[in-house]
């Protein structure tokens, strides 16, 4: 008879740790003053907390909006698997994408984000 621990691969699993809602948004505005302003379009969350932030704000110019998206590393409830815990930022001018870039990774173990270049 094993002695292994049968929730031990979900007590390993939940050893890491991720960004709460709270600290993405905190995040974002430390890079974007502007996202007081942002209005949250989707989150999503399955049993390890928030995998899908998806924020955004209006622009100076009508009809220009900035999305910002969190995503968490790991596998989601689709079965789709993401490398990397980061934001990445699409830029829309009357709803259509013009361009975007990755803004910020999240190191699992500092627990801090480092924005791209």
């Amino acid at each position: 008879m094993s002695m292994e621990n049968p929730g031990s691969s979900r007590q390993e699993k939940s050893i890491e740790q991720f960004p709460t809602k709270q600290e993405v948004l905190a995040f974002l505005f430390e890079i974007d003053k502007d996202c007081e302003r942002a209005t949250i379009k989707r989150e999503l969350r399955d049993e390890d907390g928030l995998y899908l932030l998806e924020v955004e704000k209006k622009d100076a110019v009508p009809g220009d909006t900035t999305e910002y998206i969190y995503q968490r590393k790991g596998t989601r409830p689709d079965g789709s698997v993401r490398n990397h815990t980061n934001i990445n930022v699409t830029y829309l001018e009357n709803g259509m994408p013009v361009s975007g870039t990755s803004v910020a990774e999240f190191n699992e173990t500092t627990k801090t984000w480092k924005k791209c270049e």
